[in-house]
């Protein structure tokens, strides 16, 4: 699709557009780059010819990023209308076409992402045509923009036109190593806080709740081996190098690995299943939506709190 420039007679191509809102959004060329997986000198020379177009300056190149112009900012507004509309069209599109075939991409955190896949065959049981991504993140991705058809999170997203419901409340407990236990009989006990050595995230991501939570129960100690990612965490557990928090649907799967503590009940959380209104009458995302619901159902909804005995 061809736009023509209020300065001048070229026209500005929607796909130059797209390409400025990635960057818009990203607030710097590299970071727009991997995302739209065009090289970073191709991208800046596209950007330059859209400013040539429209004949003014976009963004403000700074050390730290790009950062729009007042220009930039406007035309961000008018693009973000027609992207929203745009990708509305192809949801539709998706909608009308709805024979059980595509690709059904699910974003999540690594924790379930990593159950998702240890019961995939499950999942995909007879549904020849049906692919499946799993995209494991700590960040949301914008399923208006279909970043991803269906998003599992212990939060709702801000805004969106969105179809959600509760399909699990998991729980987290301790776990270690039975050699790690028996090397160090505190484990067992609420002592373990302060005696034992821990496996959790490093500083960048103290602002996650189990690793805040922790941390206070820790007196402001950090974890004495530090990860970025969760699979680290349970590698590093795994291998005798202390205590983890992991929910108890890992753990407990977890050949060589054994509970130190009960379910922490400041610990469980809810898990929202989430995915755009225009695709209720999607059946490959309805009917994946429907059979990650009874997966959870099977596996008691992931929770096993004390209380629950």
């Amino acid at each position: 699709m061809q736009i023509y420039s209020a300065m001048n007679s070229s026209p500005i191509d929607w796909d130059d557009l797209r390409l400025f809102l990635a960057v818009h959004r990203a607030g710097s060329l590299s970071a727009a780059a991997r995302t739209i997986g065009l090289s970073q000198p191709t991208l800046g020379r596209r950007i330059a010819a859209l400013e040539r177009v429209i004949g003014k300056r976009l963004f403000e190149r700074r050390p730290d990023g790009y950062r729009a112009t007042p220009a930039g900012e406007a035309l961000a507004e008018k693009a973000e209308e027609m992207d929203e509309a745009a990708q509305a069209i192809l949801r539709q599109t998706a909608a009308e076409d709805a024979p059980l075939t595509g690709t059904v991409r699910i974003s999540t955190g690594e924790w379930l992402g990593r159950f998702l896949l240890r019961h995939g065959a499950e999942l995909l049981d007879g549904l020849d045509g049906i692919e499946l991504e799993i995209a494991s993140s700590f960040e949301f991705m914008n399923l208006s923009r279909r970043e991803a058809d269906i998003a599992l999170r212990n939060a709702l997203p801000a805004g969106g036109d969105l179809v959600s419901r509760v399909v699990a409340r998991p729980s987290i407990a301790a776990y270690a190593t039975p050699a790690y236990i028996a090397a160090h009989p505190d484990a067992l006990g609420e002592g373990r806080w302060k005696a034992c050595d821990f496996v959790g995230f490093d500083e960048a991501h103290q602002n996650l709740r189990t690793a805040r939570w922790l941390l206070a129960q820790r007196d402001g100690r950090m974890p004495r081996v530090r990860c970025t990612a969760q699979s680290n965490i349970l590698e590093a557990v795994k291998a005798g190098c202390g205590i983890g928090l992991i929910p108890c649907y890992i753990g407990d799967a977890e050949p060589g690995l054994t509970r130190a503590s009960e379910p922490i009940p400041a610990l469980q959380s809810r898990t929202w299943i989430i995915y755009h209104r225009d695709y209720r009458q999607v059946p490959r995302i309805t009917t994946l939506a429907d059979r990650i619901d009874a997966l959870f159902e099977r596996h008691g909804r992931l929770t096993v709190s004390a209380a629950d005995g």
